[in-house]
């Protein structure tokens, strides 16, 4: 289907295509908010999140402006609701927030478009950081499966060349070469606040 708000990617079989969302910021905004914050380590970060309540300050994701399903590199971040009271653990938090309501938008237009999401699957950088698992999870309201040791978007690459000179016989071989952690159940008392 062909869809404005999402990009439309040739499939590397012939005859399919892939419609998919790229979101401007994501680890980028985390790595600018410990650049502010004068925390290089995410980890310290994240556990300060995690004691913190969920949705307390919204942040908008758009500091670079944003890709789809927006596609408006003119809008820009904020972070609304702040007091004093507030801590960086509560912006932290309000960021893997946002990051994750950015997946829900993208999800938003593939349930408009017939596309249901039964499940989700996290790999590289974002899936080390168990608060963010639980917080996607918890947004997207679905259960969220860990891909354990995977290497980014240079697999993908090897398995459709692997396909493509016949080394790997079809795609569905490839799934015997990812592995998957025990998956990420939502948090059913937090449906209301998110």
């Amino acid at each position: 289907f062909v869809d404005r708000r999402l990009y439309l990617d040739a499939h590397p079989e012939n005859g399919y295509w892939l419609p998919n969302g790229c979101m401007a910021t994501s680890g980028s905004l985390l790595r600018w908010l410990q650049r502010v914050l004068g925390e290089p380590d995410g980890a310290a970060l994240e556990q300060e999140a995690e004691g913190r309540a969920p949705g307390q300050i919204i942040c908008l994701p758009y500091f670079l402006g944003e890709k789809s399903p927006i596609n408006d590199p003119m809008l820009r971040g904020a972070f609304v609701g702040l007091h004093l009271g507030h801590t960086r653990g509560d912006l932290y938090r309000s960021a893997l927030e946002a990051v994750a309501f950015g997946f829900r938008h993208h999800v938003e237009v593939f349930v408009e478009r017939g596309v249901v999401l039964g499940r989700a699957r996290v790999s590289n950088g974002g899936s080390r950081s168990r608060v963010w698992k639980q917080i996607l999870a918890d947004v997207l309201g679905v259960s969220l499966e860990p891909v354990l040791d995977h290497p980014g978007a240079s697999l993908g690459a090897a398995l459709a060349g692997g396909v493509a000179t016949g080394l790997i016989p079809d795609w569905r071989a490839c799934e015997a070469m990812v592995r998957y952690d025990v998956p990420i159940e939502p948090d059913a008392r937090l449906r209301d606040i998110y």
